[in-house]
């Protein structure tokens, strides 16, 4: 082995083993902290369980906003520990850096289109050509709605139309107990929605809650 080859090799070494002392101890912080935010969930719930307390509720959404949050530095922190082990073991320096910037600038999951004269294209760059033409063209027309050719394009097609007994009746509010009875309909094994509450916490409380659901 050449003394470039040696060098590298050694320099190789001393990069993996300082990123990886760095990032594992970052990560067994981390780790602490989602666990520290856990404990606080479980006993957020038993409170909750214990009586309903819109602050309890409150506190449970925060803190489940932080473990999501550390969710996702646990996620970066794993990449970043991947990324240093490839860099330690790769053939050449850069190669990380490079395999990081080589992105494909086409997509292949569209193969054929038919161009403006009723040609079929085919081939990633003769679609893409396509494409970019079409959208060119569609965003640089003028605004506002050709009345005659719209009426033309749905002559054909069997749209469905309101007379205005139905549009009167789709404009009536929902009641609270149509809320209530969507939500005891719900099937328990859903998973939680954006606030992270599960079906079964909702029917729970169902008579609490609806109201605030209208």
């Amino acid at each position: 082995m050449s003394s470039s080859g040696t060098l590298w090799e050694a320099f190789k070494v001393v990069i993996r083993g300082i990123c990886l002392s760095k990032q594992h101890g970052a990560l067994k912080a981390l780790r602490r902290e989602m666990a520290d935010i856990e404990g606080r969930l479980v006993e957020l719930e038993r409170r909750l369980a214990e009586g309903w307390s819109g602050e309890v509720l409150a506190e449970i959404r925060r803190e489940v906003s932080l473990y999501e949050e550390a969710s996702l530095r646990e996620i970066c922190f794993t990449g970043r520990h991947a990324r240093a082990r490839r860099y330690g073991e790769g053939e050449r320096a850069g190669r990380t850096l490079a395999d990081m910037l080589r992105r494909p600038w086409a997509s292949n999951y569209v193969t054929e289109v038919v161009g403006a004269e009723g040609e079929k294209v085919t081939g990633t760059n003769g679609v893409m050509q396509v494409l970019t033409e079409y959208f060119a063209q569609l965003y640089a027309a003028p605004e506002g709605l050709n009345e005659a050719a719209a009426q033309t394009y749905f002559a054909d097609i069997a749209l469905v139309w309101f007379d205005e007994a139905h549009r009167l009746y789709l404009d009536v509010l929902f009641s609270v107990e149509e809320v209530a009875a969507a939500i005891r309909g719900l099937p328990d094994d859903r998973s939680p929605g954006i606030d992270d509450l599960t079906p079964p916490f909702y029917k729970e409380y169902v008579d609490i809650l609806a109201p605030y659901l209208l």
